[in-house]
């Protein structure tokens, strides 16, 4: 998924998540999404469907919202019939993605949290990162800065971990942006070189544009004009391949509000004018009220005073629509000195005093939000003291009654902390001891499987250099005896059944030790094994096996990996051979990221996976033991009469 860029009120910095959309579709855009929509009907209802109607909303994100909505909301259906979780997450992140760009987002908000339960369920640390950052950013917009914060540490601190450097410039931009909004200029600043110094690594230009971006537009609000300008003017020339993107249209409004500080109004112009065309394709109404603000003051300074009155009007009936009480007193506060300008004293009373409701108004909800923080930061006598000092002309008449509720809910809480330590960590260690169970389980299963494959080589090579070499040895004998023996041709013709029949117990010999170790794994990696087996079998005309991988040709991995891998796909084809009533089947191979996804699937009888609970056969067993040492996922679709699909996930290094 690609990188929504969300123009806060009242900031020049932007709030980024882990998507991202432009606004201008070219023709190759638009050949995608028919290539995308054509494969649709004749998909199967299974996992990889579920990947094509999230691709298509992608790519329908760019011009029509609603669209992409429903066809997400196709893959939530579909991922719940066949009980594919990742998909269900991709609907929360992608769906909640859409009603952040329509502003919705107390919605938003509600499927981000959901996701995150999810997240946590399948074990994934970095989907948890994701939706952890998601919701981060749907408290940034409802402006509670406090959970955004906390939301967005947690994502940054299990990317961390992982790291996964390629999102931490993100994050680390996210957190800045809310140091900024809070006024926290010192910790704003270190976040911003943080976001800078990540993006360097990616070798990105638009990332590391935007990053730049960012920190130019906190050096113009802490008044550092000319090192603001030096950055924005590098974060230009980093993304000038992108001068569709909403991206660049933030560096436009950043660079725009610098020169409308620094009193430079020609450039002020030329920059909100360009802005305001993206702001325009984008529907971004708080963007497009900001670049008309900047239009404005440019032609009020050029004295063209009609047309800055229009630009004022349009961009007020924007800001009373959408409440954004900042932009109303700015527009209120230059309409009135228009109406000064023209000697209309009427006019500039009136406008003077709606900047100054305005301007009030902004003012109290500033000090509702901040008594807010301070009501959900303090619950001793210390937060009752700051309420007093904020609240004082409201004549607050009995302090010893909020100290003493105070204090008892200091205790309580204290209580309440004491308890859930307790049973924290009487929780860490049951989890402890289960994790020290299952260690134990998988060394054990390691352990036995690789005496198994120790065995199976040692077998492999007694064979083929043993007994395969006597066998080798007696037909040359015999070949050597035939020109020296006098026979009758009865004779003869018995001596010829017996030495095709010996070449047929070799060439018998081989192939079981091949099977046993194949020389292809060892020699030329797990790709050309596994092509080299599945050629095996098609050729036998047992089944129509197709192989097919992407990605792998040079895939470094241990060689326990591999041979457990091998041995997986090995047991599972001969369970279609034998079990499934098969004609065709298909092996599928392809890494994505860190991840190595495997399917295998054919047109069988099909069976209820129900019944895989209950089975005790050693090649399922078998194949469990496996996928639990390489700590894989398995989703197993079938049905009566509907073939089987059986899809592996593994995560390696």
């Amino acid at each position: 998924m690609n990188s929504i860029f969300s123009y806060k009120k009242n900031s020049s910095i932007v709030t980024l998540v882990f998507m991202s959309i432009a606004f201008q579709v070219t023709a190759q855009e638009n050949q995608y999404l028919d290539s995308l929509l054509k494969l649709l009907p004749n998909a199967r209802e299974d996992s990889n469907k579920v990947l094509l109607l999230v691709d298509i909303g992608n790519e329908l994100e760019i011009s029509d919202f609603e669209k992409a909505k429903q066809y997400y909301v196709q893959a939530k259906h579909l991922s719940e019939t066949i009980n594919y979780q990742m998909g269900i997450i991709k609907y929360y992140t992608n769906y909640s993605a859409v009603l952040n760009m329509q502003s919705k987002f107390d919605s938003s908000l509600l499927l981000n949290l959901q996701s995150v339960e999810i997240a946590k369920a399948t074990g994934q640390k970095e989907r948890l990162a994701s939706c952890l950052n998601n919701v981060g950013t749907s408290y940034h917009n409802l402006e509670d800065y406090e959970r955004a914060t906390d939301y967005y540490l947690r994502s940054t601190a299990i990317l961390e971990e992982l790291q996964r450097y390629d999102r931490l410039d993100i994050l680390y931009s996210n957190i800045a942006t809310i140091f900024l909004e809070t006024r926290m200029y010192d910790k704003s600043y270190r976040y911003n070189e943080k976001a800078v110094a990540a993006a360097l690594k990616l070798n990105n230009n638009m990332r590391l544009g935007t990053a730049l971006s960012n920190f130019g537009g906190l050096l113009s609000s802490i008044k550092k004009f000319d090192s603001s300008k030096l950055l924005l003017q590098q974060a230009k020339e980093y993304m000038e391949e992108n001068k569709t993107s909403y991206e660049y249209m933030n560096l436009l409004l950043n660079t725009s509000n610098v020169y409308l500080q620094t009193g430079d109004y020609k450039k002020l112009g030329e920059f909100s004018k360009e802005a305001k065309q993206l702001a325009d394709k984008s529907g971004d109404s708080l963007a497009i009220v900001t670049a008309l603000y900047g239009i404005a003051n440019s032609k009020f300074f050029e004295k063209d005073f009609s047309g800055t009155k229009a630009l004022c009007e349009q961009g007020l009936a924007i800001s009373l629509r959408n409440d954004y009480k900042e932009k109303k007193q700015n527009f209120y506060e230059m309409l009135s000195e228009l109406a000064l300008a023209d000697g209309n004293l009427g006019e500039y009373d009136r406008y003077n005093h709606l900047s100054i409701e305005a301007a009030d108004e902004e003012m109290n909800t500033t000090l509702q939000k901040n008594i807010q923080l301070l009501d959900k930061k303090y619950e001793t006598e210390k937060k009752n003291n700051e309420i007093e000092q904020l609240t004082k002309d409201k004549k607050i008449k009995s302090l010893w009654n909020y100290i003493l509720v105070g204090s008892m809910l200091t205790l309580l809480l204290l209580s309440l902390l004491s308890l859930r330590s307790y049973l924290q960590k009487k929780k860490l260690q049951q989890q402890r001891i289960t994790e020290l169970e299952k260690e134990k389980q998988l060394l054990a299963t390691e352990a036995v499987l690789k005496g198994q494959e120790e065995e199976r080589s040692r077998l492999a090579k007694d064979l083929h250099d043993g007994l395969g070499g006597m066998l080798s040895g007696v037909k040359y004998s015999f070949s050597s005896m035939k020109d020296n023996l006098i026979m009758t041709p009865e004779n003869m013709q018995g001596f010829e059944r017996g030495l095709d029949m010996l070449d047929s117990s070799i060439s018998e010999l081989r192939r079981v030790a091949h099977s046993m170790m194949p020389e292809a794994l060892m020699k030329f990696g797990l790709n050309a094994a596994l092509r080299d087996f599945c050629t095996g079998i098609n050729g036998s005309g047992i089944i129509k096996l197709v192989y097919q991988s992407y990605g792998i040709d040079d895939l470094k991995l241990e060689q326990a990996t591999s041979v457990t891998i091998y041995r997986i796909i090995q047991e599972l084809l001969n369970n279609v051979m034998k079990h499934a009533a098969a004609t065709k089947a298909v092996v599928q191979v392809n890494k994505e990221d860190n991840k190595l996804l495997i399917t295998v699937e054919d047109d069988g009888k099909g069976f209820d996976t129900l019944l895989l609970s209950q089975s005790k056969g050693i090649g399922w067993t078998n194949i469990q033991n496996r996928l639990d040492f390489l700590k894989a996922k398995l989703d197993v679709q079938s049905g009566e009469g509907k073939g089987t699909s059986v899809n592996i996930e593994i995560t390696i290094v």
